[in-house]
């Protein structure tokens, strides 16, 4: 029995050292990306207080069944021109975490 557990334990450290001396890409030496044939057709700079969000944005409130958390707009802050969607551990529409969710109208 310690024979095959001493194989094992030492199975998982290779496996474990392979894997954490893997190659990571390069990238200082690939070039940018060719933003000429883009065109930016719309931003939102959040440059508005916090109870105006709704006018562009659409917020949900309540739980997703495909998704962990249930969603609230009281978890969506503007504040000096920046988004905060905002996890909390807390029970609410049947999940264990709340979060913010908004999309564009």
């Amino acid at each position: 029995m310690k024979v095959i557990t001493s194989l094992l334990l030492s199975l998982l450290v290779c496996i474990c050292s392979r894997n954490s001396t893997a190659q990571q890409p390069d990238i200082a030496n690939q070039s940018a990306a060719d933003l000429s044939k883009w065109k930016l057709v719309w931003q939102d700079d959040f440059d508005y207080p916090d109870d105006q969000l709704d006018t562009n944005w659409i917020a949900q409130n309540g739980p997703s069944g495909h998704i962990l958390c249930s969603r609230w707009r009281e978890n969506v802050v503007i504040s000096n021109g920046i988004l905060q969607l905002i996890n909390r551990k807390e029970d609410r529409g049947g999940q264990e975490w709340t979060s913010g969710n908004i999309w564009t109208k």
